[in-house]
């Protein structure tokens, strides 16, 4: 199984070695095998819905939620510290608290797989919890 990092379909940042078109042919390809999004990510979710495809985007989404469509990966009480010390371990990344809280996630389901664009973050993350990013 895998842990989508559903932020970086959003990032697009010019120096990234995997593209988002590269994390959403990898998805297209696993029809009906939507991995997991991380809790955390859902309130961006919501903002790049409203702003890049609207209010039908955001409705859309939402009754997927509801209807169990999407695997949401919560992060339990016990994560939070580790979501602190993965920020001060790796303070020169600017992690932020999403990107700590899926490593937490990914460590807590053992879900050592992300699908994610994002390798300039990630890429010292995976090195550091043997994770393996995909595509």
């Amino acid at each position: 199984m895998v842990l989508l990092k559903l932020e970086a379909m959003r990032s697009g940042r010019p120096s990234e070695e995997i593209t988002r078109e590269a994390v959403r042919a990898y998805l297209q390809d696993r029809p009906g095998k939507l991995p997991p999004g991380p809790a955390p990510v859902i309130p961006e979710v919501d903002h790049l819905l409203e702003t890049r495809i609207g209010a039908a985007g955001r409705m859309a989404f939402y009754q997927g939620l509801s209807g169990g469509f999407y695997f949401v990966a919560d992060l339990p009480k016990e994560e939070y510290a580790p979501v602190e010390e993965r920020n001060r371990q790796f303070a020169d990344l600017s992690l932020g608290f999403v990107g700590a809280a899926i490593v937490a996630i990914s460590e807590a389901l053992d879900l050592p797989r992300i699908a994610t664009a994002d390798r300039r973050d990630f890429g010292p993350l995976a090195d550091a919890f043997a994770l393996k990013l995909l595509p």
